[in-house]
């Protein structure tokens, strides 16, 4: 290993442009924010949150009966190494000579930054796609399963879990498709599980879902028909849109739909990618507050190393390092992270299947 090739990168400008970067472009943070930990263990702590137990009326000279304690459950686990790397070799160095070449001026400069530093945003975006697709697999299925089809690497699956009581996952009576229109009860199946909810001590408050399984949704003549009740102009001819459909949700009580729409891009061992969306297919998602857990990260050895060759800059959970190697003449990014999105009240959520049909 020795230092950077590049002699335009310094340390101080790495920490610039890594400063620069937001996550503004995914969804986990909003629902996972991220959390330090000092061990490489996550713990989440599942208890009783929701509806508030009232106290008793009672008389004057009497004890008041006592309210049980529900037994607080303890999720443990161990925080995973995450790591991106984007190599510069011989073809793309000689390149980075022809740029020099136009440096002196404006134009130049910014071919040559960009040139510089899009290997940094490679890796920063790879660490964030990655944990946006552990993220949406939980939630859209109560957790994830990494194996060598979806993880480069991977040799013996890994599951993870996080305790979406069997009760909790729950099916359509009749699917949300556009074959369904006439038969299909979307909005009664979301008031059925909001009641559901509500008996358990449980104020559902969201509804994550993908585009497609809103548009299967907005499909059925119960869904078009409540809202046109709501909204102005809204009927056979003008299909609500997800604003609409939130005017007509607030105006029941009813929880606020949030549309996930995103997707990552997989790379597998022998190099080929495939696009995907974390979300699973038809899954509807009810949770009683956007925050559902945190994106616990730990500390990382590379930090333990002050005076390697490498450059390195971190930014919350994310480090970034750049050095070269002279045989072959390569100049290497390298993101990692130690961190995991821990669904922790995964207990107080519900997972709707969209997509059965029962009744054929």
């Amino acid at each position: 290993m020795k230092q950077s090739l590049i002699k335009e990168f310094t340390q101080a400008d790495l920490q610039k442009v890594m400063d620069s970067y937001t996550l503004d472009d995914f969804y986990y943070p909003s629902i996972f924010p991220v959390m330090f930990t000092p061990t490489l263990t996550w713990r989440a702590l599942s208890g009783e949150y929701g509806i508030n137990v009232a106290a008793d009326v009672i008389s004057y000279n009497s004890a008041a009966a006592k309210k049980t304690r529900n037994v607080v459950e303890r999720l443990t686990g161990k925080i995973p190494k995450i790591e991106i790397t984007r190599v510069k070799e011989e073809s793309d160095l000689n390149e980075y000579q022809h740029l020099q070449y136009y440096y002196g001026s404006e134009e130049g400069q910014r071919a040559l930054m960009n040139w510089v530093y899009a290997d940094t945003d490679f890796c920063f975006k790879g660490i964030n796609a990655r944990l946006e697709w552990l993220a949406l697999r939980a939630l859209s299925t109560g957790g994830f399963v990494l194996n060598s089809s979806n993880n480069a690497g991977t040799v013996t699956e890994t599951s993870v879990d996080f305790g979406v009581p069997a009760a909790h996952k729950i099916s359509s009576t009749v699917a949300w498709t556009a074959d369904n229109k006439t038969t299909a009860t979307p909005i009664t199946d979301i008031r059925s599980l909001v009641e559901k909810g509500t008996g358990e001590g449980i104020m559902i408050k969201y509804l994550f879902m993908d585009l497609d399984t809103f548009y299967n949704m907005m499909a059925a003549d119960e869904a078009i028909d409540f809202c046109s009740s709501w909204v102005p102009q809204v009927g056979r001819i003008k299909v609500p849109n997800v604003d609409d459909v939130n005017v007509a949700l607030k105006a029941h009580h009813l929880p606020e739909i949030r549309i996930i729409d995103t997707y990552v891009t997989i790379e597998k061992a022998d190099g080929k990618r495939t696009t995907v969306n974390p979300w699973q297919s038809g899954a509807v998602t009810f949770v009683p507050q956007m925050k559902c857990g945190y994106t616990y990260h730990a500390p990382m050895a590379d930090e333990m190393v002050v005076d390697g060759v490498a450059t390195k800059v971190k930014k919350e959970h994310i480090l970034v390092k750049k050095y070269s190697t002279e045989d072959p003449v390569t100049e290497v990014t390298k993101g990692i992270a130690n961190a995991i999105p821990v669904w922790g009240n995964a207990d107080r959520c519900f997972i709707f299947d969209s997509t059965v049909d029962a009744e054929a």
